[in-house]
């Protein structure tokens, strides 16, 4: 006993007895094993295993059968039943690839689980306990798969996989599977189209404009395929903040959209919305207010009472629409209903269990940043709802980077929400910290001029204004307004809020002739795009009196004593 190793000892004893008695197993229990051998460590479906083991069999053995031989299993501990997945021990597992082994029987058994998994992969009848299961094994078979010997299942497998993760919304994932799809089967008009969707949708906006525009060359004269690339074209290179390029594309969308049959709901609504939206990210806000309220407010009178719920192509759209109308309305000030209807739109996608969907994470940064934001009638926020915001947003940020990695276009965006909840609250070191390394991030991976790293240069001015580093903020703010002028336009509200804050930073560094200046440029360039009820609207008002009022001696003793930073 001396020697004994405890449960390293047990794992090893274990083994010998299953080794010794794997042998005498029937074949029903050793083509089980075999099939999991291939499979991943998660439960099977029972569902899969039948179909593998029959086709292993050539139909000799049937569902009773095997499910003999998984209740066999189970009474020698090999298997464990939960709810119809069975599970089977790592030490039966690794044993059954010994037997099977890299070479032609492993590439069999690949393409028989293959072959079972992609029918049940596409059923709609496949139960939705079942279905994460399946494209676990999915996954695993996928990543094992030799690109030539397993050609024939592959790409058909990749396909199902990437198109499981667009109709949950997951965009990262998809677009690692369109990618692969891509790679596999080569370039054509269809494959390049859903993977410049699938990066779009993941925020990845160049390589979407890269892929978008191949697709258009080759669309031809399939016209609504043209159509459709075109729009994601257009957006693709919105979203890269490329909107001179941009402009021609959506020239030609607006000029084509009285041409569609009145049958194309579908279309008739992504235009509308992708439109919409490019309106705002020009800083247009009042005309894609107008624009989605009409579109929700006609898909209402024409569904009667519409359930947002409905998971139809069009019902899809509307709720798009919506995400970007809670949108517009926190851009242009009117926060309080931008709450109510971006809690609705999260709620539908809590219910649904869609947490990673493209959508519901945008419909939780603009909750979070209506909740950080004050209405103008509001003489108080509700503490409670910012902390709750804060948590969320720094969930989400620390969710994404583990799933998607710390420099994905999904991490960065969210960063920059969670970056919003501590400099809203005050909470200026942890900010500082915090954005820092979120500005290395965004530049390292998208420039300068990246839109994520734009805003958190911002947000960073902001954290070092509040810790009384007056310089470094003014560089900040210095070098995000001069942007955002060039990209997003002088009356874009990021643009707005970075001339507020340069203005306020150049009257308390004494620089009185340009705070005045300045404010008073965005005074009249507020009232181009927001509404009187905007928050910030109000401030640029009230610091342009007390830019021309307040001595600069007298500013800069209210705002405190610089730091030596």
């Amino acid at each position: 006993m001396a020697d004994f190793d405890g449960v390293a000892d047990i794992d090893r004893f274990f083994g010998v007895l299953v080794r010794e008695s794997i042998g005498e197993l029937d074949t029903a229990r050793t083509l089980v094993l075999a099939v999991a051998s291939v499979c991943a460590a998660a439960g099977i479906p029972a569902g899969l295993l039948v179909r593998a083991v029959a086709t292993l069999a050539n139909g000799a053995i049937d569902a009773s059968a095997v499910g003999d031989a998984l209740r066999g299993l189970q009474a020698a501990g090999l298997a464990a039943n939960d709810d119809g997945r069975w599970s089977i021990s790592a030490v039966a597992r690794e044993l059954a690839r010994e037997q099977n082994p890299p070479g032609p029987r492993r590439q069999y058994l690949r393409t028989v689980v293959a072959d079972a998994l992609t029918p049940m992969l596409q059923d709609a009848a496949t139960s939705l306990g079942d279905r994460p299961g399946l494209v676990t094994h999915a996954v695993r078979l996928c990543g094992e798969a030799d690109r030539s010997e397993d050609a024939r299942w592959l790409a058909i497998l990749l396909e199902r996989l990437a198109e499981h993760y667009e109709a949950r919304g997951e965009a990262a994932s998809s677009a690692v599977y369109r990618d692969r799809l891509l790679d596999i089967r080569g370039e054509n008009t269809s494959d390049l189209f859903y993977a410049a969707r699938a990066a779009q949708a993941a925020r990845e906006f160049d390589k979407a404009a890269g892929l978008a525009q191949r697709a258009l060359s080759g669309a031809g004269s399939d016209e609504p395929q043209f159509r459709r690339c075109r729009l994601l074209l257009a957006e693709a290179l919105d979203g890269a903040l490329r909107f001179q390029e941009a402009e021609t594309y959506w020239e030609h969308v607006a000029a084509s959209a009285g041409d569609r049959d009145a049958g194309e709901s579908t279309g008739r609504a992504a235009e509308s919305v992708a439109y919409a939206r490019s309106r705002i990210r020009r800083g247009e806000l009042r005309r894609a207010k107008q624009a989605l309220k009409l579109l929700i407010e006609e898909y209402a009178r024409s569904s009667g009472d519409v359930e947002f719920t409905t998971a139809d192509a069009v019902g899809g759209q509307i709720r798009g629409a919506r995400i970007e109308y809670a949108h517009v309305l926190a851009l242009i000030g009117d926060q309080i209903e931008a709450r109510r209807v971006a809690s609705e739109l999260v709620a539908i996608y809590r219910e649904a269990g869609l947490l990673r969907h493209a959508d519901m994470v945008r419909a939780q940064e603009i909750l979070a940043e209506a909740k950080l934001v004050p209405h103008i009638r509001e003489l108080r926020l509700d503490d409670t709802a910012r902390a709750r915001a804060e948590q969320d947003m720094k969930q989400l940020w620390q969710k994404n980077r583990e799933e998607d990695g710390p420099r994905s276009p999904s991490a960065l965006f969210a960063g920059v929400g969670y970056g919003h909840a501590l400099v809203s609250q005050g909470r200026k070191e942890k900010a500082r910290d915090m954005l820092v390394g979120l500005r290395a991030d965004a530049i390292a991976v998208g420039g300068p001029r990246d839109p994520a790293y734009l805003r958190a240069t911002f947000l960073l001015g902001q954290a070092y204004a509040q810790m009384r580093c007056y310089r470094k903020a003014l560089k900040m703010f210095r070098y995000a307004y001069a942007n955002q002028q060039e990209i997003l336009g002088p009356a874009h509200p990021y643009t707005l809020a970075s001339g507020f804050e340069l203005a306020v930073m150049y009257k308390t560094v004494g620089e009185d002739t340009e705070a005045a200046k300045l404010i008073r440029e965005q005074d009249a360039l507020s009232a181009k795009s927001m509404e009187y009820s905007n928050d910030l609207r109000a401030q640029i008002k009230v610091a342009g009196s007390l830019i021309a009022l307040i001595p600069s001696p007298l500013w800069r003793w209210m705002r405190g004593p610089e730091r030596d930073c």
